[in-house]
């Protein structure tokens, strides 16, 4: 302590004056010290740096004294013109590494290619650095700053440019200097602390002034230059926007931008917040040099308590560069701060940049390519046959999945035991099919280690199924999945198919509408809404005319995976082995006026009868979905992408009005309108509902179902809606068109909703 006289003659107490002094070189002897391995050269290689940075702060000092302001006259690796100080800070560093001896090579923002230094024969270490970061500054006496990167060479390598194209996991050492009102030195070591020093320039050391650096774990301040924000993706905006907006009992972020990395780093690491730089429409990959940026800034934050990540949330220290001069995007500062950056990512990929919502720009975003896109590799099915007559009357539903999963992975090619999950719809196996469909996962080819599960949401599962697989793909659950859908309705429909009502239940008038058949709910409708037997079986009749004429010119097969069952021959009793390869609901010959002649099957002057109605039948279908980055990375074939799609209730007398209620839906969710879809596969459970929803709609005739329905080959409950995907994305393929749906009404009132896009 200090003290003084007053005029008085009393003394006063002035100020504590520390006497152990902890100067750069001392602080890096004695971590030198307690490591016995150490040889020391990398405490010299530590000398020769902070001889760099005491020269360059000494030279910005006196820059406007000396005339060292302003251009230089050339330009640098990235394209920015430099400064004169640019230029001898450069020429600094080289000579302060190259005299250190211990330094191999050198990246510089300033240099082109990598400066090797063959003389250091026996350096073991390679820097990056960026000399002066944020010069477009120094005229305006505004804070710059050095940032530099370590890394060692792997061993008996003498020192090549893999040595240095490495991620910031492999750093030794990483750190800033910036120069403002004093130089101030950050440094931190691998697995060590951060620790902060400040230049004295009458000792001409630097002294510890900041030990054990550590971000506050929140801070409401943010760092970003707004200035891009016109090239920021939605999601990026909608951050920043949402930051800026009060919460509940407190106050908007503060923004605190200076425009130098390091100063607007070395403020958030002492007062907290986020700093971000995000890639954009104009620079995709980043502005920011992941060698000797982000990746050396990210290893101070990272020590320091905080996280820096980059504009796809990947951790920026496991970011390999592709070239020495590789950029990144960056989002950097308190623990919690960046949490809540991950998070909004996030429900942003969910609710809008893989959907390609309005929000996100309609039908132009719905067919841009992103890695995140939820894409189809795989879509096929059984044939669909007639149930109780037709080639799989005698085939058991998990015999038919099985035989449609193993196709998947023959078409596809792909690793079983990538496949974390397959959900399975169905409505009438019993138990929900849980055990049997797991068994059939096993029998088709797949390891235990890939979990299965059935779900039954009547008509939808199949659809159910897949939407299940692409929202647990989305969220990050599982990177690899199969939605799929079956029925063997020969085996498992009829009476006991039809579920009991409690007291309590019937005694409630809407619940107790949940179990009248459809079929008379049907009929209801179509007088209710005016839809006469006439118009019916004009549309009944067109499905089968599509039909056979899309069977009879082969355009099912690419759908189709053929399946050997045994038969047993209903006029012999001779069971055999046959090849089940065609649907064989399909008529040939089938016109309205003959669908005139069948009876009404629930009124005596009804309209519905067993020719505009879907038939009973057996089939199975499956599709192989993951992201598409994943698929590139595994060498997939992309068939198209899965967007969004919309589940709706409606009175449950009104079932078979759901995809009237459900595709507007799923126009608002995916920002588009009927003119943007090219094909709707809409099922055809009756015509009478199919035919009004497509008239309230206004979609044109020859947009539905181009090669038919489940009018013309089937409806096999649980697995329809994953049949319609195989469907309607050959069809989009072979007429070179991109966007279609898919949707269904569901009984006891429902209807669901889909949109895919074809590659």
């Amino acid at each position: 302590m200090v003290s003084a006289l007053t005029s008085n003659g009393s003394e006063v107490e002035t100020e504590k004056i520390n006497t152990n002094i902890v100067t750069l070189t001392r602080f890096l002897t004695e971590e030198q010290v307690k490591h016995k391995e150490a040889t020391g050269d990398f405490t010299l290689l530590c000398h020769a740096l902070q001889f760099s940075f005491k020269s360059i702060a000494y030279y910005i000092r006196r820059a406007t004294l000396v005339n060292l302001t302003g251009l230089a006259g050339s330009s640098n690796t990235t394209g920015d013109e430099q400064k004169k100080l640019d230029v001898i800070s450069n020429d600094l560093f080289i000579e302060a590494m190259r005299s250190s001896g211990k330094c191999a090579l050198l990246v510089s923002e300033e240099e082109e290619e990598v400066i090797y230094f063959k003389d250091a024969k026996d350096a073991r270490y390679a820097v990056a650095c960026d000399p002066i970061d944020g010069s477009s500054n120094l005229d305006a006496g505004v804070s710059v700053g050095t940032i530099f990167a370590i890394h060692k060479l792997a061993e008996e390598s003498t020192g090549t440019k893999e040595d240095i194209l490495k991620p910031g996991t492999e750093l030794v050492a990483a750190g800033f200097t910036m120069y403002g009102a004093s130089a101030q030195l950050v440094i931190t070591m691998k697995g060590g602390s951060v620790n902060g020093f400040t230049l004295d320039n009458g000792v001409g050391e630097f002294i510890l002034t900041h030990p054990d650096m550590r971000l506050p774990r929140a801070r409401s301040i943010y760092s970003v230059n707004e200035g891009n924000s016109l090239y920021w993706e939605e999601n990026v905006k909608a951050y920043f926007e949402s930051l800026k907006e009060a919460k509940e009992g407190g106050k908007p972020y503060s923004a605190r931008y200076i425009g130098s990395m390091v100063a607007d780093a070395y403020r958030t690491l002492l007062y907290g917040g986020v700093f971000a730089y995000p890639a954009d429409k104009k620079s995709p990959k980043g502005k920011l040099r992941i060698l000797y940026e982000c990746a050396p800034m990210a290893m101070v934050f990272e020590n320091a308590g905080g996280q820096a990540v980059d504009s796809k949330m990947r951790r920026l220290m496991e970011v390999v560069p592709e070239h020495i001069h590789d950029k990144s995007g960056i989002f950097m500062g308190s623990w919690d701060e960046i949490e809540k950056v991950k998070a909004f990512h996030k429900l942003s990929q969910l609710g809008n940049q893989i959907s390609g919502g309005a929000s996100a720009g309609g039908k132009a975003k719905l067919l841009e390519k992103n890695p995140d896109d939820i894409v189809v590799t795989a879509a096929l099915r059984t044939a669909i046959t007639r149930g109780g007559k037709g080639s799989f009357k005698d085939t058991a539903a998990a015999d038919l999945m099985a035989g449609a999963l193993k196709s998947i992975i023959e078409r596809s090619k792909i690793n079983p035991a990538l496949v974390e999950d397959i959900v399975v719809g169905t409505v009438l196996a019993p138990g929900g099919g849980a055990t049997e469909m797991r068994a059939a996962a096993l029998v088709a080819g797949f390891p235990d280690s890939t979990a299965v599960h059935t779900l039954n949401r009547q008509c939808s599962s199949g659809l159910q199924a897949c939407v299940d697989i692409a929202n647990a793909i989305r969220s990050g659950q599982i990177e690899v999945g199969i939605g799929a859908g079956v029925e063997s309705m020969s085996t498992q429909y009829g009476p006991g198919a039809v579920t009991e009502f409690s007291e309590l239940l019937e005694s409630h008038p809407e619940a107790a509408n949940c179990k009248v058949p459809m079929g008379v709910l049907s009929e209801q409708m179509a007088k209710a809404k005016g839809v006469t037997r006439a118009v019916q079986d004009q549309f009944a009749a067109a499905s089968f005319q599509k039909a056979i004429k899309a069977q009879q010119a082969g355009l099912f097969k690419e759908e189709i995976a053929p399946l050997k069952v045994k038969f047993e021959d209903p006029k012999s009793g001779e069971t055999k082995e046959i090849v089940v390869d065609r649907d064989d609901g399909i008529r040939e010959g089938v016109t309205a006026e003959s669908l005139g002649k069948i009876r009404a099957a629930f009124a005596k002057d009804g309209s519905i009868h067993a020719g505009n109605a879907s038939q009973v039948s057996d089939g199975a279908a499956a599709v192989l979905l993951m992201k598409r980055s994943t698929a590139e990375k595994l060498g997939q074939t992309i068939l198209g992408k899965y967007v969004n799609a919309s589940i709706v209730g409606v009175p449950p007398l009104l079932m078979g009005l759901g995809p009237w209620k459900a595709i507007p839906k799923v126009f608002e969710l995916t920002g588009i309108n009927k003119d943007d879809v090219d094909i709707f596969e809409i099922n055809e459970a009756f015509a009478s509902q199919c035919l009004f929803c497509a008239n309230e709609l206004g979609i044109p005739a020859e947009k539905i179902n181009p090669k038919g329905g489940a009018i013309a080959f089937g409806h096999p409950l649980g697995c329809t809606g994953a049949r319609q995907v195989s469907t309607l994305l050959y069809e989009l393929k072979r007429t070179n068109q991109k966007i279609g749906v898919t949707s269904m009404c569901i009984g006891t009132g429902m209807g669901m909703a889909a949109v895919w896009v074809a590659e």
